[in-house]
């Protein structure tokens, strides 16, 4: 043994000798080398970068040149300037009556589409300016402060913008601002391109301006492969950003880097020489210096490297030398020892096998030694042994599999079959439906409501089986988020109200131990299962009552818990019972089931779900007396206490109080159909078309206008996601920015609603509106601002149509829309003439859309048909431009043009039946004497009071337009007559103030 260790002594010695003295050398001469080369790469990377950061920037302006002289020469351009020119002239400029004036508006929905497309599709783009000759800007795309302003006067002369929309005009060339900080952009820096606009005689009309973003083209050269890459204007002030965008126009460099760069301007020679020097922050680095023309704009592009970066880089190199070496050593002494320990190593790894086997690992096998055959044949016989035990488990496994695979094809076959029988089921339940609302005798209407009762019953079974199999097979998730409890259970229980109204039992209320109200948990599955705890407790009372007790309280672990406790005066339950009341098809007894109903399903699922929240259920009962069941969950909770009545009687809940809502809806029958509803419910209304239009309005309103906003998600310009961010953001001012938002789309995928709520907004409505959803709705949030809302009753009876055929139910059903409606006919005529109004121009423009493969204008258009049609209750017209809706995102234009036809053909037959209802529903009127200019002026003065008031006005009873009256005002008439059946209430009184002058 001592011969060997010295033996392994002295080879580690000369391993080391023989080996360390070269590789230090080598290292060295490797290090000094290297220390070169990096030195010389540095600075070609620095003229490569350089060289490259001036091709990108002069391409990029040149890709702008050929931009904009494409647009200023548009004959879009040309005509949009033109009429702008023509109106303006008949306005005092500086009074910006023409900038707020209703035919200044109409000129731009009109032409500013092609302008809007490219602001957005160019992200370079902050704004697009319309100028005439004399300095005017007589368009923005922003519309912010400097339009309708005039660029000559003293507030712009001396900006940088002015001086390029001079020399456009003076030069007929296109010019460019160079860097400035513009006040109407919150004095933001941003460069300005102008071009002239020429007309068809080849005279300079105006000028067509770019307001560029300055990140569009600085953001990709302000680091560069290592090295700092920034501009420097004539004024020696920097153009782009190095730390911060603060730097720019306001940072300087100093004199030594002034003077480098009056030797480039001198001597072409000292373009690409690297210079050394120290630089603004007072750090030595090394850079290349370049002079850049841009349309006649000098600037000055610096490329630098810290000296200091540059030399830890070689001092980094010679550290990874040293640890090299270092290694290299380490790796000698090891291969020395690794021969010492050659012959024990086999021997080592059969024992630590044996360990890890023993530990349970099974996925071992040891390598056989090839230079010892007792040693080999042990390890052959260790690794057969281990092959053999592994069979046998695997054999054990596989069998284990093939059960769980059968209980799980069980469930998913049960869960499958569940929801094929649903489908069906709906169509006999809505055909049943629909023999009720025809023409029968006693006994048929008797037979078809047992039917009725039975499917629906067999229904509610089908559900409690998909919901159990879900559960059973793992495939139900929760959804975590924050919500009211308080609000929630209210809700709740007023849709059980009528169930316990109809068999006499007073339903109660107790939140008196809330201490909060806001939790983070499911209220879904909440919601699931005090539906059936509520549902069973109704079931199994005859009299009394039942009560919904809620207690939010820490356990001993300090974890809060929200606590349900579901308490009847019913049957009770046997003791013996209990303890299999919560397994599946499961009832108390037979004559339960034959009394009471139900499949024995629903506490099974109460029982999973509650298992799913981490929650426990219990159940305590007296025979004859009543039963309680108590089910505690643990929760979060937010720090907002509130005061709360203990035993409210949901029978007793009221609303008395109005409030000021925003609706911001594009689409004018859903305009119609919510202004209607929302009427009918006493709220004062203010509509407006899209996002932007919502954020002037809020900003221009006094504080507090408005409590609640109804906001729709897709719509032109900006569309509700858009806006809802920028509200949050306190674009529309601070007072507004946590002002509940509730979403309205027609959309009901999954991710919707999670969209919403990502975006800003407090909760979700889908279309087409449904009253008592909507009532219910805006009921929680007009609460929790402090705001009750009146509650119209509601009239349930559903109307027998007996001239509607069953081919005008399946197109277009009116007994839906009266229904939604409140039975307000009125209402659902002017919803009518204004779908007739819209759907040409809605089906002209998704025909155009697809004729181009437009997706995002085909997406667009079929989402408004869609949601339109839902609205006026044609579901099959809805259905198809739902179907568009999807194809397009497979992309397949042959099934679009087929689906386009078919949609095509359903509004010509929606229209027929909707055109016979109008015919069959029209009430003649005559024109008989002309009014005088004082009765039209009374007449127009109480209409006036009518619109401001928020008054629905029904136009065929107005005295004004079933007269005759003088031709100058007979046009004016007309159109105001459209505008109030298609609710432009601020139209129409433009429209009324107008005629006024006139009489």
């Amino acid at each position: 043994m001592g011969t060997n260790t010295s033996l392994k002594i002295s080879l580690l010695k000369w391993f080391l000798l023989l080996s360390i003295v070269p590789t230090i050398i080598i290292s060295y001469l490797y290090y000094e080398n290297s220390a070169k080369n990096l030195y010389n790469l540095t600075t070609e990377k620095l003229i490569e970068s350089a060289q490259l950061n001036e091709k990108f920037i002069l391409n990029w302006f040149n890709f702008r040149k050929s931009d904009i002289l494409t647009w200023s020469q548009s004959s879009q351009t040309i005509k949009f300037l033109e009429v702008l020119e023509k109106e303006n002239s008949e306005y005092d400029s500086t009074e910006h009556k023409f900038r707020d004036s209703f035919t200044c508006a109409k000129l731009y929905t009109k032409y500013e589409n092609n302008l809007l497309t490219l602001a957005r599709e160019y992200n370079y783009i902050y704004d697009i300016f319309l100028i005439d000759t004399k300095g005017n800007i007589l368009y923005t795309v922003a519309k912010e402060a400097d339009l309708g302003e005039n660029l000559l006067d003293s507030k712009h002369s001396n900006t940088l913008f002015t001086s390029a929309f001079k020399k456009s005009l003076r030069t007929g060339q296109l010019a460019f601002s160079d860097l400035e900080k513009y006040k109407a952009s919150n004095n933001i820096p941003f460069s300005f391109i102008t071009a002239p606009i020429i007309d068809n005689s080849g005279d300079i009309i105006g000028i067509f301006a770019v307001q560029i973003r300055y990140e569009a083209f600085m953001s990709s050269i302000k680091y560069t492969n290592g090295f700092s890459n920034y501009f420097v204007g004539l004024d020696n002030y920097l153009r782009s950003e190095i730390n911060s965008k603060d730097e720019i126009l306001n940072l300087k460099i100093n004199q030594e880097q002034a003077n480098i760069i009056n030797k480039v301007e001198l001597n072409l020679n000292y373009k690409d020489r690297v210079v050394e020097y120290q630089n603004m922050f007072n750090k030595d680095v090394i850079g290349v210096h370049r002079h850049i023309n841009i349309f006649g704009t000098k600037w000055t592009l610096i490329n630098e490297v810290d000296k200091q970066i540059l030399y830890a880089s070689i001092n980094e190199l010679a550290k990874n030398m040293f640890i090299s070496t270092l290694f290299l050593i380490i790796l000698l002494i090891f291969i020395s020892l690794f021969i010492a320990k050659k012959i024990t190593k086999p021997i080592e790894n059969l024992t630590n096998a044996n360990m890890k086997f023993s530990n349970g690992e099974r996925d071992i096998h040891v390598a056989e030694s090839t230079e010892n055959r007792e040693l080999s044949q042990l390890t052959t016989s260790f690794n057969s042994m281990i092959a053999s035990i592994n069979k046998n488990e695997h054999k054990l496994r596989e069998q284990t599999k093939k059960a769980q695979i059968a209980l799980e094809t069980k469930s998913e076959f049960l869960a499958s079959m569940s929801h094929e029988i649903r489908t069906p089921m709906n169509g006999v339940i809505g055909m049943l439906g629909l023999l009720l609302h025809t023409k029968l005798d006693k006994e048929q209407l008797h037979q078809i409501s047992i039917a009725q009762g039975s499917a629906e019953s067999l229904l509610s079974l089908i559900n409690d089986i998909l919901d159990f199999s879900k559960v059973d097979a793992g495939k139900m998730e929760l959804d975590i988020i924050e919500f009211d409890i308080y609000n929630e259970l209210r809700n709740f229980l007023e849709t059980m109200k009528f169930r316990s109204q109809e068999k006499g039992i007073e339903l109660l209320l107790d939140m008196s131990n809330l201490t909060h109200t806001t939790v983070l948990a499911d209220p879904t599955r909440i919601r699931q299962i005090l539906n059936n705890l509520v549902g069973n407790a109704i079931k199994f009372t005859s009299k009394g009552s039942v009560k919904v007790t809620a207690i939010l309280e820490k356990n001993v672990s300090s974890v809060m818990y929200l606590t349900l406790i579901v308490e009847d005066s019913g049957i009770g339950i046997p003791e013996e019972k209990i303890a299999t009341l919560f397994d599946s098809f499961t009832q108390v007894d037979a004559s339960t089931t034959r009394e009471f109903g139900g499949t024995g399903l629903g506490l099974a699922i109460v029982k999973k779900l509650a298992e799913l929240m981490s929650a426990d259920i219990k159940v305590t009962s007296t025979l004859g007396v009543g039963s309680t069941f108590e089910f505690s969950m643990p929760v979060e909770v937010s720090d907002k206490p509130i005061i709360i009545n203990s035993d409210v009687k949901v029978d007793n809940i009221t609303w008395d109080k109005e409030f000021k809502l925003l609706l911001v809806e594009d689409n004018k029958t859903n305009q119609i159909v919510a202004k209607g509803i929302l009427k009918n419910f006493g709220f004062d209304i203010h509509i407006v078309e899209n996002g932007l239009e919502a954020i002037e309005e809020l900003k221009r309103t006094p504080p507090l206008t408005y409590s609640l906003i109804l906001m729709d998600c897709q719509m032109p310009i900006m569309d509700g996601y858009e806006a809802t961010e920028a509200i949050r953001r306190g674009e529309a001012g601070e007072i507004y920015q946590d002002i509940p938002i509730i979403a309205m789309t027609a959309n009901a995928m999954k991710g919707d609603k999670e969209k919403c709520y990502v975006s800003g907004m407090d909760d979700y409505v889908s279309k087409p509106i449904d009253l008592n959803l909507l009532k219910n709705t805006l009921s929680k949030w007009t609460q929790n601002i402090g705001i009750e809302c009146s509650s119209p009753s509601v009239n349930t009876q559903v109307e027998t149509e007996n001239s509607t055929d069953e081919r005008e139910e399946v197109v277009w059903s009116r007994s839906k829309l009266l229904k939604r409606v409140a039975d307000d006919e009125d209402l659902l005529k002017s919803i009518v003439v204004i779908f007739m109004d819209d759907i040409d121009l809605l089906l002209n423009k998704l025909s155009s859309a697809i004729k181009v493969q437009n997706t995002s204008a085909i997406k667009i258009e079929a989402h408004s048909i869609k949601g339109a049609s839902a609205n006026i209750e044609a579901s099959k017209l809805s259905s198809l431009a739902h179907d568009i809706e999807q194809l397009v995102l497979k992309d397949s234009n042959e099934d679009i043009n087929h689906k386009l036809t078919a949609l095509s053909s359903e509004v010509e037959s929606v229209k027929n039946i909707l055109q016979a209802y109008l015919d069959e529903n029209r009430v003649e009127v005559k024109k008989e004497h002309t009014l005088s200019n004082s009765e039209i002026k009374e007449s127009l003065e109480e209409l006036l009071k009518e619109l401001e008031a928020g008054s629905f006005i029904d136009v065929t009873e107005l005295k004004i337009f079933n007269s005759l009256h003088s031709a100058d005002i007979e046009d004016s008439l007309t159109l105001l007559k459209k505008e109030i059946s298609h609710f432009a209430t601020d139209e129409a009184i433009e429209i009324i103030s107008e005629i006024l002058k006139k009489v």
